[in-house]
């Protein structure tokens, strides 16, 4: 499980930190570098929490069978980013949702447009 702890990790983008990723799930670097290098054991509480803060499929962690990712149900998806949101101290996009939420239908229509055009962009092979 070692070695799938620290797939995880470096399949973050950009590629995650021993001490970021620890972070995040509420250890130290260097339990982190312990728990990769085979040093120290993994608890059910950091299995829980890897699987709860990448998305991580839970039988692949322990077992390494399936696929590392979880695909979210859409819904689950906006859930989970809202309720980040709401901990976030990122003011800039509590400000971009209260703004968008005011617009009339028109408004929000030309920003899909302007988004949905930003993401085919950013899908371009070659950028």
């Amino acid at each position: 499980m070692n070695e799938r702890i620290k797939l995880v990790r470096l399949a973050q983008s950009p590629k995650m930190s021993q001490d970021a990723f620890g972070a995040k799930i509420g250890i130290t670097g260097a339990a982190i570098s312990r728990i990769e290098s085979g040093d120290r054991s993994v608890t059910d509480q950091v299995i829980m929490s890897i699987c709860r803060e990448f998305g991580v499929c839970e039988t692949w962690l322990r077992t390494g069978n399936g696929e590392m990712f979880i695909r979210p149900d859409p819904d689950d998806e906006i859930e989970r980013i809202l309720a980040q949101i709401s901990t976030s101290d990122d003011e800039l996009i509590r400000r971009i949702i209260r703004a968008y939420w005011r617009l009339d239908e028109k408004e929000k229509a030309a920003i899909s447009k302007l988004i949905d055009g930003l993401c085919e962009n950013r899908n371009t092979p070659g950028d």
